[in-house]
C-alpha cells in the first residue's frame, strides 16, 4: 500500500499528459525502474511546457504589436488610397481641362478664318491650319513637308525670303508682310502675314498667322480706279466736292466747277455753307439729320444766273457729324429746260390757235357744202315734174359726194386733235363698254357677234377706246358680204400690255396692203363702191400709239380679218361702270 501511495504521489507530481500516458499504459507495472526515465521524461515536458509558454507569451506579446502595427499601417494606406484618388481627382480634372482647352483650341484653329503656319527655317512646311486649305483649296498631303516657298507669286518671292531671313536673325521678332499665294486651280489671293522665329527647347521653326485680304485688295485697287475716275471728273467736268463739319463751314473743296462760280478753294474754305446756297436751311439740316437730299441752288456770277445741283449727306465715319456734298452745273440744262418750257408754252398757245382755226375752217367749208346740198334738193324739187331718172342719178351723185366731203372734213378735224386731246385715264370695265357699242351701231339681224367674256378693266381714256372699238367693229359690219357675217371681239393675256382684238370673216386683206390701211385718205375699195373717208384707221392708229401702244392687222384674202391693239397696263384706278 505504501509504494502504492508512494507511485501515486510521484505520478501527482508529473506533467498531466505524461500521468495521462502513464495511466493508460504503465498500470500495474514496477515503476521502479521505469521512474528515472520517467522522470526525464517529466522534466522534459516540464521544460518544453514552460518553453512552450513562454513562446506563447512571446508571440502574444509579438501579436499585440504586429496587430498595433497592422492598425497603423492600415491607417496608412487607408490615407494615402484617399490621397491617392484626391490626387486622381485632381489629375483627372486637369487633365479634362487640358483635353477641354486643346478642344476648344483645335476648334478655333479649326474654324477660324486666320491660317496658321509653322515652317522649318530652309522654309518647308509643316503645319497649315484648315483655314488655308479652304482658302487655297490644296490637301495636307500636297502641302505639308513641301517647301512653302515654291507657293509665292514669283514677283513677291525675294520680299518673303529676306522677311523670313531677317526673323531668323533676329528670333522674337514679328515681322508683317503682304504676299501673294498660288491656289489649286492656279490662281493667286492676297494674304497679310505676321510672323515670327521661335527658338525653344523642344522647337525650333517659323510661326506664321496670314489672313486672306485678296477682297480688301479688290476693293483697295476699285477704290484707286474710283478715286482717279473722281479726280478726273472733278477736275475736268463742271462739278465740284465739298466737306462741311458740324458748324457748317466749309473745311474742303475741289473741283473744276468752282471756275462757273467764280471761287476757288482759298476763297470758300472757311465760309459757312448757310451762306453759300441760299434758303435752303432745311434741306441741308434734314442731310445733319442722315437724309441723302438733293435740290437746285441759283447764284448769280458776272450777271449770269448759274444753276447747281446738290447731293447733300452725313458722313459720320470719325464720329463727328460732318456733311459730304456734290453740286454739278446744270446751268445750260436749266436755260434749255426754260427754253423748252417757253417753247412748250408757244407751242400749247398754237395748238390752241390752230384747233380753233380748224374748228372755224371745218365750219366755213361744211357751211357752203351744206348750202349746195340744200340747193340740190330745192333744184330737184322746182324741176320734179320733167326730172327724168338719170338726172335724178346726178343729184343722189352730188349730194353723195356732199356728204363724203362733210365726213372727210370731220375726218381731217378728228385725226388732227386725235394725239393732242387732254383727257384723264380712268379704270372700267371693258365688256360692258364693248357690248353697248355693238348695240349703237346695231348690225343688221344675220350677223352674229360674239364678245369674250372676260374682258379686263382697263385703266385708259375711255373715250378714246370706245373711238378705236367703235371704228374696228363698224368697219367689220361695213365690209362683211359673207352670207353668214360673224365678229369676235376678244382678248389675249399679255404681262406688259392689255391686248384686244376685233376678227372678222369678211373679205379679207392681202399681205402688201397690211401696212397701207392704217394711212390716212387710204382705202381699198372704191369710195363709190363703198362709202369711206380713208381716215378712221388713221385716227386709231394714231390713238393707240399716242398711249404708247401698238396696232396691226391679220389677215389673208378671202379668209377675213383680225385687228388688233395693245396698250401698256397702268396702275390701278377707281372703277368707273
Amino acid at each position: 500500500m505504501k509504494e502504492v501511495a508512494q507511485q501515486n504521489a510521484n505520478l501527482s507530481q508529473m506533467h498531466r499528459l505524461l500521468q495521462r500516458q502513464v495511466a493508460k499504459h504503465l498500470s500495474g507495472v514496477n515503476m521502479d525502474q521505469l521512474m528515472p526515465f520517467i522522470n526525464a521524461v517529466n522534466e522534459a515536458y516540464l521544460a518544453y511546457e514552460k518553453d512552450h509558454n513562454q513562446i506563447e507569451r512571446t508571440l502574444e506579446l509579438s501579436s499585440n504589436e504586429l496587430y498595433k502595427a497592422n492598425a497603423a499601417l492600415n491607417e496608412v494606406k487607408n490615407s494615402l488610397e484617399i490621397t491617392v484618388d484626391e490626387r486622381t481627382a485632381e489629375l483627372q480634372a486637369i487633365n479634362k481641362q487640358l483635353i477641354d482647352r486643346e478642344q476648344r483650341f483645335r476648334s478655333l484653329i479649326d474654324n477660324s478664318f486666320d491660317i496658321i503656319t509653322i515652317i522649318n527655317p530652309n522654309g518647308t512646311v509643316v503645319y497649315q491650319s484648315p483655314a488655308f486649305y479652304r482658302s487655297c483649296g490644296f490637301t495636307e498631303e500636297e502641302i505639308v513637308g513641301c517647301n512653302g516657298f515654291d507657293y509665292i507669286h514669283p514677283d513677291d518671292l525675294e520680299r518673303v525670303v529676306d522677311a523670313i531671313r531677317l526673323g531668323i536673325e533676329t528670333p522674337g521678332s514679328v515681322h508683317s508682310l503682304e504676299f501673294r499665294s498660288l491656289t489649286s486651280n492656279g490662281s493667286y489671293i492676297w494674304f497679310e502675314t505676321t510672323g515670327s522665329y521661335v527658338v525653344e527647347e523642344n522647337f525650333t521653326g517659323i510661326i506664321l498667322n496670314s489672313r486672306d485680304i485678296t477682297e480688301r485688295k479688290r476693293a483697295q485697287k476699285q477704290m484707286t480706279t474710283q478715286s482717279r475716275l473722281l479726280d478726273t471728273i472733278t477736275h475736268s467736268m463742271p462739278v465740284f466736292i465739298y466737306n462741311v463739319n458740324k458748324d457748317g463751314i466749309c473745311t474742303a473743296i475741289t473741283g473744276n466747277g468752282l471756275k462757273r462760280l467764280g471761287g476757288t478753294e482759298e476763297t470758300i474754305i472757311g465760309l459757312s455753307i448757310y451762306d453759300r446756297i441760299n434758303n435752303r436751311n432745311e434741306d441741308i439740316q434734314r442731310a445733319y439729320s442722315g437724309e441723302m437730299v438733293n435740290f437746285i441752288n441759283q447764284s448769280t456770277y458776272n450777271d449770269e444766273d448759274v444753276y447747281f445741283e446738290h447731293f447733300l449727306f452725313l458722313d459720320d465715319s470719325d464720329g463727328d457729324r460732318n456733311l459730304i456734298g456734290f453740286a454739278m452745273d446744270v446751268t445750260d440744262g436749266k436755260k434749255d429746260e426754260n427754253r423748252l418750257k417757253d417753247y412748250y408754252d408757244t407751242l400749247e398757245k398754237t395748238n390752241q390757235e390752230l384747233d380753233q382755226f380748224a374748228y372755224i375752217v371745218s365750219h366755213d367749208l361744211k357751211a357752203p357744202l351744206r348750202a349746195i346740198s340744200n340747193l340740190s334738193i330745192w333744184i330737184e324739187e322746182d324741176i320734179e315734174e320733167v326730172l327724168k331718172d338719170d338726172t335724178k342719178q346726178n343729184f343722189d351723185l352730188l349730194r353723195g359726194r356732199i356728204h363724203r366731203m362733210e365726213s372727210l372734213i370731220n375726218g381731217i378735224l378728228e385725226y388732227s386733235r386725235a394725239g393732242r386731246m387732254k383727257s384723264t385715264p380712268m379704270q372700267f370695265k371693258s365688256h360692258p363698254i364693248v357690248k353697248e357699242i355693238v348695240s349703237v351701231l346695231a348690225p343688221p339681224d344675220n350677223f352674229k357677234v360674239e364678245i369674250q367674256a372676260d374682258l379686263p378693266e382697263r385703266v385708259a381714256d375711255k373715250l378714246k377706246l370706245e373711238q378705236v372699238f367703235s371704228n374696228f367693229i363698224s368697219n367689220a359690219i361695213k365690209y362683211n358680204s359673207n352670207p353668214e357675217p360673224f365678229i369676235k371681239i376678244g382678248y389675249n393675256e399679255n404681262a406688259s400690255h392689255h391686248q384686244f382684238y376685233v376678227e372678222d370673216n369678211g373679205p379679207g386683206i392681202d399681205a402688201e396692203y397690211h401696212e397701207k390701211v392704217f394711212v390716212i385718205f387710204q382705202t381699198l375699195q372704191a369710195r363709190d363702191k363703198v362709202e369711206s373717208t380713208g381716215v378712221g384707221l388713221a385716227i386709231v392708229k394714231k390713238i393707240i400709239e399716242d398711249a404708247g401702244g401698238r396696232v396691226w392687222v391679220e389677215s389673208e384674202l378671202g379668209k377675213g380679218s383680225k385687228f388688233c391693239f395693245s396698250i401698256p397696263k397702268q396702275p390701278t384706278m377707281a372703277v368707273a361702270a
